[in-house]
């Protein structure tokens, strides 16, 4: 690699960086909604994999809808989880980044 190829790659590289960093500033305000299979349970996770919002019907106990709720938030994170593995991929040009978010 000569020289003008490596400053080409490092210019590319803080490129990359650039855009990782405004994308890790949306994380907190991105949702992500999933609900149970049975439809009980409605589960709201934000980029950076936090509950936002869980919605209850209000004739069951919770006790009794504690996998419904697991299951929910769980499809939720995995959600997010798949969005920025392709949005870092999408930034990097096709490298998987989604390990340094």
């Amino acid at each position: 690699m000569d020289f003008m190829e490596a400053m080409k790659m490092f210019g590319r590289i803080k490129d990359i960086k650039k855009n990782v960093e405004e994308y890790r500033k949306e994380l907190p305000d991105k949702r992500f909604t999933a609900t149970s299979g049975s439809g009980l349970v409605t589960v709201t996770v934000n980029g950076l994999h936090m509950i936002v919002s869980v919605a209850l019907p209000d004739d069951r106990n919770p006790r009794s809808l504690e996998s419904d709720i697991a299951e929910a938030t769980n499809m939720a994170i995995g959600m997010a989880v798949t969005d920025q593995a392709e949005k870092l991929k999408e930034l990097s040009g096709g490298v998987d980044l989604s390990d340094f978010i």
